[in-house]
């Protein structure tokens, strides 16, 4: 039985070895017929630099369908950068210069090459070895690196070109050829955008295509030194303009009209709207908001302070007891001393604008902390719609240091009775350090599934 067991699987495997061949050849042949002189005269009049901006798109479509959970979407997108990857070795081929099997025949030399420990005699003790020999065959026996600059080198080509920029500039900074500060950048940021003004006037091609590029480099510099990735707020700029542009197709087709034919004054109206919406959008403030620690001097505006005393006392509560007590202590000795409150952690407090010391009633409700909880996550998000910065200090069940509780002596400096227990300290000020969003790329999934459920 182990026998037959062992021919179905053999084969199977012949079967799916034969099935790819012919399906590889199927494709091969189609895009062949699209360029030959019968075939397709949009796909005849293609160049190499169209279709390597067509599998640059395809290739980003492959990583969005893989942080979605569709296994159908990433199988067609792996399909449509496949078609662009033959559509290239067609070309190729037709010039002459190499076809698909050279290919495939080139990536298969350098896998086994670079896997002696798998195709060879050397031994690897771990990951980090596997990565040093793949590094020093790419150097000694394939000579890569060779011209060009070794910093620059060293940066994969398989990166974005807005991360590569940024990774090159941050490479030769530490070389030591960079601006003193970032003046400096916003300088040649005026530079170059009056060369692509005097291109655009000049009318040249060229001169625009370079002097663009100058310029989106150097906004990408400028980036780096706002400690920014670059890659990260296009991204979110892309987003924050579909969804905006989203809103106005949608206000308008609400009044029987569409972008065409519209005024661009009535679309401004409803962009400026969609900007409005966005401030409130709690999954944008999400987005963007993260832990701040360092904060300007600059007092904060009395409007800001009665909004987020607002977004405070809207908190929902369990059974709707609210069991929470808020203080805001903007009197900077008293932050200061607020800021000894725990052995480590809470230091930083000390250079902010306003602590907001957040307490519960434990008589009133037997949820006080989750009710507690909520209520500082929202002033948070209050703070980030307000422009303002903050951060948690949790304050309950930890140590002042080895005689008192983190609590006890916030108690004792702000003059808090019993029954109020003291949860957390949120600081508040406006922002002294740029912090991107988590990139939607860096999630944990795995963290949101459906239950696996016993059967009934």
């Amino acid at each position: 039985m182990a026998a037959c067991a062992s021919q179905r699987r053999e084969g199977q495997e012949l079967k799916s070895s034969a099935n790819v061949e012919t399906k590889f050849r199927e494709l091969l042949d189609l895009v062949e017929k699209l360029r030959s002189p019968d075939g397709c005269p949009w796909d005849r009049a293609q160049k190499k630099g169209d279709i390597g901006r067509y599998l640059m798109e395809e290739a980003y479509e492959v990583l969005e369908a893989l942080e979605g959970s569709s296994p159908e979407n990433v199988q067609e997108e792996l399909g449509d950068l496949l078609f662009q990857i033959l559509f290239l070795a067609q070309m190729a081929e037709e010039a002459g210069e190499f076809d698909i099997a050279a290919v495939l025949g080139g990536i298969t030399e350098k896998m086994i090459r670079r896997h002696p420990h798998v195709f060879g005699d050397t031994t690897v003790e771990g990951v980090e070895e596997v990565r040093t020999n793949w590094e020093r065959i790419k150097t000694e026996v394939e000579h890569k690196g060779d011209k060009g600059s070794p910093i620059c080198d060293g940066i994969p080509r398989s990166l974005s070109t807005l991360v590569r920029a940024q990774r090159i500039t941050a490479r030769t900074a530490e070389a030591g050829f960079d601006w003193p500060d970032t003046a400096g950048v916003l300088d040649k940021v005026e530079e170059e955008l009056a060369e692509l003004r005097a291109a655009l006037e000049a009318k040249d091609p060229k001169r625009m295509q370079d002097e663009a590029g100058d310029l989106l480099f150097t906004l990408v510099n400028l980036c780096r030194f706002a400690k920014v990735d670059a890659e990260t707020a296009l991204r979110s700029s892309m987003r924050k303009f579909i969804n905006r542009f989203s809103h106005i197709e949608r206000e308008l087709a609400a009044r029987g009209k569409a972008p065409k034919g519209s005024s661009p004054a009535e679309m401004d109206r409803i962009w400026e709207e969609a900007k409005k919406n966005e401030r409130n959008s709690m999954l944008e403030l999400m987005r963007k908001r993260r832990s701040v620690r360092k904060f300007k001097k600059d007092r904060i505006a009395q409007t800001a302070m009665d909004d987020l005393k607002e977004a405070a006392l809207r908190s929902p509560s369990s059974r709707g007891n609210r069991p929470w007590k808020f203080f805001f202590v903007q009197d900077a000795e008293v932050i200061t001393r607020l800021s000894r409150c725990k052995e480590s952690g809470s230091a930083f407090l000390k250079d902010a604008s306003l602590a907001v010391v957040v307490c519960g009633d434990e008589t009133v409700s037997d949820v006080w902390i989750e009710d507690c909880s909520i209520a500082a996550i929202i002033v948070h998000l209050a703070a980030e719609s307000l422009g303002l910065g903050s951060c948690w200090i949790q304050v309950r069940n930890r140590r002042h240091n080895a005689e008192s509780t983190s609590e006890d002596y916030v108690r004792n400096i702000l003059g808090i009775a019993y029954p109020f227990r003291v949860l957390s300290i949120i600081a508040i000020g406006l922002p002294d350090e740029i912090k991107a969003g988590h990139p939607y790329e860096s999630l944990d999934h795995g963290k949101v599934d459906a239950p696996v459920l016993p059967p009934t």
